[in-house]
């Protein structure tokens, strides 16, 4: 009813065609009569109730009555009176109860799969994730999660409460903060690759990011004070050793094999074969030869 008095006003100065307000009329008026046909049976349930609980009370009485007379025939007729009745109270309970739907825990309405008043069937439609069925009505969010597929080779870094720093192109100059809740036992293979989700929960923005945004994610490992690190780019292999491109006493660059650490982004950390202050080649300049090092006699 409120959304067809919203679009009165753009009907009559044409902002949506006729038909269209009255295709809304017609459905605000479907909707008013199933809440009303609703609420009848509602009322009708609650009736019953009234007088199942009403012959209660006189069964209650009829009983006593006949407890006080002391004839077996009238006590046992009036138990039975009463079974019957409690049991038909019980009935009118359920179905009472029935006309709520409760969650099993608090959150927001996401979607609506059906309206107040509809039939729900095993055929209608409804969402589309794994946990829902046929007959489901609404899809209930309790908070906000990034879903992630780290591939294979990445997943033993990762362990369930690790800092997370979320970045979404909605706030591009805002990090927002996460923790590993969970990594997933099983891995998804798809497209011959191999990966494992994990699940993200949001420490802050809870109140910016909404539910289907696209996120990118880095995965804050440990704190290493004094770390030294170059650009990933510089590190280079030459005879199956790793190491680095280092200018000699010409200035010319030398390969100088070195030990490296863990990568984050695109830096490595060096462990050994460099030290602060030196400067290494990350593309050979134009003509020039990186010089084999010399061996030692």
């Amino acid at each position: 009813q409120s959304k067809y008095e919203r679009n009165i006003p753009l009907g009559g100065c044409g902002a949506i065609s006729r038909d269209r307000l009255d295709e809304i009329a017609l459905a605000a008026r479907r909707t008013q009569t199933s809440l009303d046909r609703t609420q009848a049976s509602l009322e009708r349930v609650q009736t019953g109730l009234r007088v199942a609980r009403s012959r209660l009370e006189e069964a209650e009485l009829s009983r006593t009555d006949a407890q006080g007379s002391q004839r077996p025939e009238q006590i046992e007729q009036a138990q039975a009176q009463v079974a019957e009745i409690l049991g038909q109270i019980r009935a009118i309970e359920v179905q009472k109860q029935d006309t709520r739907l409760v969650a099993p825990f608090d959150g927001i309405v996401t979607q609506r799969y059906a309206d107040p008043g509809a039939f729900v069937t095993p055929t209608t439609s409804a969402s589309s994730t794994a946990s829902a069925t046929s007959t489901s009505v609404v899809a209930l969010a309790q908070g906000l999660e990034v879903l992630a597929n780290l591939p294979e080779a990445d997943i033993s870094t990762i362990r369930p409460g690790q800092a997370v720093e979320v970045r979404v192109d909605s706030y591009v100059d805002q990090v927002f903060q996460g923790e590993v809740r969970l990594i997933s036992p099983e891995a998804v293979k798809e497209q011959n690759v191999t990966s494992f989700q994990i699940r993200v929960a949001l420490t802050t923005g809870e109140s910016q990011l909404r539910s289907g945004m696209n996120a990118d994610l880095a995965f804050v490992g440990n704190v290493i004070d004094n770390a030294l690190v170059v650009p990933t780019v510089a590190i280079v292999t030459r005879e199956g050793k790793r190491g680095l491109l280092l200018p000699n006493a010409k200035n010319e660059p030398e390969f100088r094999e070195a030990t490296a650490g863990v990568t984050i982004g695109n830096q490595t950390q060096i462990l050994s074969g460099a030290k602060l202050g030196d400067r290494v080649f990350i593309d050979l300049p134009p003509g020039r030869q990186f010089q084999e090092p010399k061996a030692k006699k």
